[in-house]
């Protein structure tokens, strides 16, 4: 919830107030909180069983998309209860590497599956508008 609501509640209400309104305002907005949103993850090095550097890297890699998706989700709902729920179901799930990645997964497996995937989805919902569409 913690990370949500920093990221997704405050950062994208004070992106939209800082940034000019422009047709690509939407799309740089989901960058940054994303970017914010994955590097706090270099933080795990300082835990007292920190997972390899290589394990941090793969796992800011992954966050930075999966921050996109959770942008877009906050965005198009206005809410950021299905950001919170999709944030828990991803970091409770068996199917998401959370400890050591780099022992588990690949470079290519999270470019395709956590970079590839989400970037279309997000370059697609977050595109400008052509106004003639949205009459």
């Amino acid at each position: 919830m913690f990370e949500e609501t920093r990221d997704r509640g405050f950062g994208i209400v004070g992106f939209s107030k800082a940034i000019p309104n422009s047709k690509y305002q939407l799309f740089m907005i989901g960058c940054l909180t994303s970017f914010l949103f994955s590097i706090t993850h270099y933080l795990n090095l300082l835990m007292p069983t920190a997972p390899t550097l290589e394990a941090v890297h793969q796992q800011v890699f992954y966050t930075f998309f999966m921050g996109m998706i959770f942008a877009v989700l906050y965005i198009r709902t206005g809410t950021i209860f299905y950001g919170i729920l999709l944030h828990f179901l991803n970091n409770m799930s068996v199917w998401t590497p959370t400890s050591d990645l780099a022992a588990v997964s690949s470079w290519g497996d999270l470019i395709i599956i956590y970079g590839l995937i989400p970037l279309i989805y997000t370059i697609w919902c977050l595109r400008p508008r052509n106004s003639f569409i949205d009459k």
